[in-house]
């Protein structure tokens, strides 16, 4: 799951586990489905852990662990952890301690998985706060049946079945350790990138890749990222040509570098006019946006403040971990360092985690952010 963070709620980056469990038991016998926001830039639904809850979790296709429960839903649950584990980006994939626990059942709607081999872990510094994720359903849960995430209707459906390899629809993809690989075309050069829902971008290349396409602006810094265990820094450019996956095709659209990382990568924000349907066991991937050949235009990269901060445990307020030279915030003064304590003028206490994400959409803003013993409010927008 890659993250570029318009304010630090980070997410983690193609979440790698360096063996993948078999696909648990499943049963369903006809479609089912489950509403989906994205108030987190990423598909959240809603599971029954153990008869439990429901508990929101991201679902996310970057994610090779079958399921991963924050240590605190561990202990909710009173679930016995076993021997460790770990985790990490693709760049050190054993970096997060984790430990191995063993789930009877997770329901999403009327699809029931039982014995799910999951992983707890210490929430690296993701979501905190009312309404957060208590963790992540890997898309190889799904293994045994047809998963579709209807981006346009907001619904995830679980079907039995499989797809069709002579659709035209259908692209056949690999697999780098539970990650879909599927081929792209940008201007004509061929890349494998891995399909990341846990991202809330489009297309994003590795950075030296921009000095061989064609561009009609120069990369420019848009914002940080940060995964599990690195930081990126987002260039952003528009492209002078096709991307095209699959049946889609976009004409001169924004895309994004990276300076880590040799793989491409495509975030849900590629997919919002689209739905996808990926079959597992024929490793097919169905992309359905009402024709065959889709132009979907030059799609304008969200704006973004420059600010990654992420939340104190102790204090519940945002600690500004990066602000990037030439931002909004940066022109508006925030400095890293500075801790948030209210936005608009409610205390960050009283914002659940996705109310703080919004409000990070929005424009003007005005922050309250404590510095050195004292308080100061500074306002910014994303026009300026």
């Amino acid at each position: 799951m890659q993250i570029v963070s318009v304010l630090a709620a980070a997410l983690p980056a193609a979440v790698a586990q360096p063996s993948v469990p078999e696909p648990p038991a499943v049963a369903l016998d006809a479609p089912t489905s489950v509403p989906f926001t994205m108030d987190f830039d990423k598909p959240v639904i809603e599971a029954v852990i153990n008869g439990r809850g429901p508990f929101p979790f991201i679902l996310d296709t970057g994610c090779s662990p079958l399921l991963i429960l924050n240590d605190d839903l561990t202990d909710e649950l009173g679930l016995e952890r076993g021997e460790a584990d770990a985790v990490g980006d693709p760049s050190d994939p054993g970096a997060i301690e984790t430990s191995r626990i063993l789930v009877e059942s997770v329901r999403i709607g009327d699809a029931e998985f039982t014995g799910v081999e999951g992983l707890s872990w210490a929430d690296p510094g993701l979501f905190h706060g009312e309404g957060s994720p208590r963790g992540i359903i890997g898309l190889p849960m799904l293994g045994g049946v047809l998963a579709t995430f209807d981006f346009p209707g907001g619904r995830v459906t679980l079907s039995p079945g499989a797809l069709d390899a002579d659709d035209p629809r259908a692209v056949a993809y690999t697999t780098g350790g539970g990650i879909p690989e599927i081929p792209i075309s940008v201007a004509g050069r061929s890349y494998k990138a891995h399909l990341d829902t846990g991202a809330g971008g489009g297309v994003v290349l590795p950075i030296d890749e921009a000095e061989h396409l064609p561009l009609s602006t120069e990369p420019e810094v848009v914002g940080v990222g940060r995964t599990v265990n690195s930081e990126i820094k987002i260039y952003g450019a528009t492209l002078d040509g096709e991307l095209r996956i699959g049946p889609l095709a976009m004409i001169d659209p924004r895309i994004g570098f990276r300076d880590v990382f040799e793989q491409a990568s495509i975030g849900c924000g590629a997919f919002e006019h689209a739905s996808l349907t990926f079959d597992q066991r024929n490793l097919l991937l169905r992309i359905d946006a009402g024709g065959e050949h889709v132009v979907v235009g030059q799609p304008e990269q969200r704006k973004r403040y420059g600010i990654m901060a992420l939340p104190d445990r102790e204090t519940g307020d945002l600690t500004v971990q990066r602000c990037v030279e030439g931002s909004p915030a940066a022109r508006a003064g925030v400095r890293e360092g500075d801790s948030i304590v209210a936005i608009n003028g409610t205390p960050i206490a009283d914002l659940p985690a996705a109310d703080r994400m919004k409000a990070f959409r929005s424009s003007p803003i005005t922050l309250t952010i404590e510095r050195d013993g004292e308080r100061i409010e500074v306002s910014m927008s994303l026009g300026g």
